[in-house]
């Protein structure tokens, strides 16, 4: 009778162990599942790698929960081994030991006190950006899994699964905000390129938070605030601060945060960088300006002059033509290569210096004339009389006034066939020599 009942004992054991392994089997079906859907839905061919990482370690994992039937040695038998990866500083492995473990008895306050332990262990480190890299991985990975095993948990353990949720979640925000502080003294520190990278590579998970991304927008403006009063400021660096602006501008619109306060700072930015630009213009009109004064007090070769001057007009054709010029700065250029050009005017008039300045003079006669009185219905008398100039003959400033004047007439022609009118009837004409 002891036998049979001994007998008996040791098949209900067996019977409770092959039920407990059916379980945990099921579970790890479910997770399997999961991950598969993960890797099919992932963006990118590493995250399917990655995923495929935490779907080997959760093999591995669940294997010590097959082997192990008692409930009483297990708990301390995994916390044991997830002390052993963590000394390896393999937080990895360990977090998902205590997860699943977690996962399978949620009531265990040990495992709770190990799992929030890893955590704060995990989120200590903000100074490498593949650290930071794996630390969200691991925190998006615990909450997927949990994710997960509220859908199929028993409501009797829903709250201690939810508890762990809500502790994931207060560490990645513990984990945020202690990242942007870290910006913070980065940027302090001069390590521009280390915030940048920061910055980027998170956008997405920062604009969750209209808080910290109001944070990070007062860095980036106050970044280009002390570009704005630097004697030589950095356009790259500039235009690359206001990309990083700009797309968590973008991450917001796509969201339901009220973004009205990052669009004020957007225009900020935008301001401040015109000024700078605008200053960069200002310094290349200054060492145009000076290197015309220069060249004033050189004695050229009359062969190479043309070419001297030619180089000179483009670059400040360039300037002229840029739209953040105003109009006192385009007048200052004006002057100074008239200034230049007069100053070398005996070395190109040599040849018929007299005719080439009545020449001139008769240019600046029909300029002057057109460009005050002007009407579309005579078009075709003004291409006649512009279309015999010969621009070979023009005096500098002369050919900046020419093609100043020209530009005015075509923009007052709002008619296609008038354009063509004007234009065919210049070049028909036969050009005039001095």
């Amino acid at each position: 009778m002891e036998e049979q009942e001994e007998g008996k004992g040791i098949q209900d054991q067996e019977k409770d162990i092959v039920t407990s392994s059916f379980n945990q089997k099921n579970l790890f079906i479910m997770r399997f599942l999961v991950i598969i859907l993960i890797i099919v839905c992932s963006a990118s061919f590493v995250s399917s790698i990655l995923t495929l990482l935490l779907l080997v370690q959760n093999i591995n994992n669940n294997q010590l929960f097959l082997k192990t039937s008692n409930r009483s040695s297990l708990i301390p038998h995994v916390i044991e081994q997830a002390e052993a990866r963590i000394s390896e500083s393999d937080y990895e492995t360990a977090h998902l030991m205590i997860l699943n473990a977690l996962i399978s008895f949620p009531a265990e306050p040990d495992l709770f006190k190990e799992y929030e332990r890893i955590l704060s262990t995990i989120v200590s480190d903000i100074d490498d950006p593949q650290t930071v890299f794996w630390m969200f991985w691991i925190l998006n990975t615990g909450e997927t899994f949990i994710m997960s095993a509220l859908l199929e948990t028993d409501p009797s353990h829903f709250p201690n699964i939810s508890r762990v949720l809500e502790l994931i979640k207060d560490k990645r925000s513990e984990y945020l905000e202690a990242l942007v502080e870290r910006i913070w003294e980065l940027e302090k520190e001069g390590d521009v390129d280390k915030v940048n990278l920061l910055v980027k590579n998170y956008a997405g998970i920062f604009s969750h938070s209209s808080e910290l991304i109001d944070n990070l927008m007062n860095l980036l403006l106050k970044r280009l605030e002390r570009l704005s009063m630097s004697e030589n400021p950095s356009l790259g660096l500039a235009y690359n601060t206001f990309e990083i602006a700009l797309s968590f501008e973008e991450n917001l619109a796509a969201s339901i945060i009220d973004n009205t306060f990052i669009k004020e700072k957007i225009n900020r930015m935008n301001e401040l960088i015109s000024n700078m630009e605008k200053k960069e213009l200002e310094k290349e009109v200054d060492s145009l300006c000076n290197m015309l004064s220069i060249e004033e007090s050189r004695s050229e070769d009359e062969e190479l002059l043309p070419a001297k001057i030619q180089s000179f007009i483009a670059k400040a054709q360039q300037l002229v033509n840029n739209p953040l010029i105003d109009d006192r700065t385009r007048e200052r250029i004006y002057r100074e290569i008239y200034k230049f050009q007069k100053t070398f005017q005996g070395l190109l008039a040599r040849n018929d210096s007299n005719n080439l300045k009545e020449y001139n003079q008769w240019v600046l006669d029909i300029l002057k004339k057109y460009e005050q009185n002007w009407e579309v219905s005579r078009i075709i008398e003004y291409g006649r009389e512009l279309g015999k100039i010969d621009t070979r003959y023009l005096f500098t400033e002369v050919n900046l006034y020419y093609n100043h004047v020209l530009s005015k007439i075509i923009e007052k022609l709002e008619k296609e066939d008038d354009i063509k009118r004007f234009v065919y009837t210049m070049f028909y004409q036969v050009k005039r020599s001095p």
